[in-house]
């Protein structure tokens, strides 16, 4: 059932998770799949179970939702014993939110629900405990229930930080008008602390309704409410590459390049201003920024291949192609590769001095 590991029945010893499928049924309730492996006789079995997606209450079933009967759900079967059980190993909520992402990561899909919504009864405001059961949601693709979960989460009285959750799974099914609804709700809100990241989903959302104009404001207002927010940044960045404002895209690169920024992140701006320079026709500034990628990180595919465009921006073909080489070897399938390749063979071929042969 999901609660704990399957134990092999020929070997008696306890199996090895190995991954989730899912069968979706009703809107309220779900068919999980579990696979496990034996690590002796390598037999594989298969634990089903239903994973229930409600709002926890404190006279129903953690799992399900439905009621209790001598002290069984009459839902999923589940006991109110084995409820406390499950709960009662951990010392405090704290505890046992910092472990349900590990739950769920060794195949006990059943328990770390159950576990999120044991907390969750007694305060629905705990917003870690929904973070968990959303995330969880998205890994199994169940984003229409999760969005049901989520507006009944709000009625109930869950934190108003979920319009925000509410708000992206709209945006990941392509509701876009929707979910704009819903991060207006959130940024209507006076004590908000996540204005900066709602204005760049919104913007998102006007891109995907190709309101490009509305989205540049919006991202410029995420910018300005915190200017440290490097997601507003690099979607604006984003933009403004898409829209061949060239100048404005180098000038936010050089602003954010000023923020407290990890190596990688870093390395992945730098990256995006060798790729503009490259687009304005500027090999050398192109190569020059590609090389400080690369003395970072010297197995960076699109550094490399940033290289290889900068070099035959050159002309210096011959380096490029070799360059793009090196592309194809960390990355097989690079199509812009190996378009590159044809094209740059395609040159030289042409200019390659005839070679005369006495007869």
């Amino acid at each position: 059932m999901s609660f704990n590991p399957l134990v092999c029945e020929d070997c008696n010893i306890e199996c090895v998770f190995e991954q989730i499928g899912l069968l979706p049924s009703e809107a309220a309730f779900s068919n999980i799949g579990v696979s496990w492996k034996c690590p002796n006789c390598n037999k594989r079995s298969l634990d089903m179970c239903f994973l229930g997606l409600n709002v926890p209450k404190k006279d129903s079933c953690l799992n399900c939702g439905e009621v209790f009967q001598d002290n069984i759900c009459q839902g999923c079967g589940e006991t109110k014993t084995e409820e406390d059980e499950f709960f009662n190993a951990y010392s405090s909520k704290d505890e046992a939110i910092k472990d349900l992402y590990n739950i769920f990561n060794k195949g006990l899909v059943r328990r770390a629900f159950l576990i999120a919504n044991y907390i969750l009864r007694e305060d629905l405001t705990i917003t870690a405990a929904w973070n968990f059961k959303f995330s969880a949601l998205s890994f199994l693709k169940l984003k229409e229930q999760a969005l049901v979960l989520l507006k009944d989460a709000l009625t109930a009285g869950a934190p108003e930080v979920l319009f925000l959750s509410c708000g992206n799974v709209l945006e990941e099914l392509g509701r876009y008008q929707e979910a704009i609804e819903y991060y207006d709700k959130y940024l209507s809100l006076s004590h908000a602390k996540k204005k900066a990241v709602a204005l760049s989903c919104k913007a998102n959302c006007h891109i995907a309704l190709e309101n490009y104009g509305e989205a540049e404001k919006l991202f410029l207002a995420s910018i300005e409410e915190d200017p440290n927010e490097l997601n507003s940044y690099t979607d604006y960045i984003n933009l403004l590459q898409d829209l061949e404002k060239w100048e404005k895209s180098l000038e936010t690169i050089d602003r954010v390049l000023k923020l407290s920024l990890t190596t990688e992140q870093t390395n992945l701006l730098l990256e995006e201003k060798s790729y503009v320079y490259a687009e304005l026709e500027d090999g050398e500034k192109s190569l020059n920024i590609a090389e400080t990628v690369l003395k970072n990180n010297p197995k960076s595919v699109r550094a490399h291949y940033l290289r290889g465009r900068a070099l035959a921006l050159l002309g210096r073909l011959e380096e490029a192609q070799g360059e793009m080489k090196i592309v194809l070897e960390l990355e097989p399938n690079h199509e812009d590769a190996i378009n590159a390749i044809k094209m740059i063979e395609e040159v030289l071929v042409k200019t390659k001095p005839i070679q005369w042969k006495l007869i």
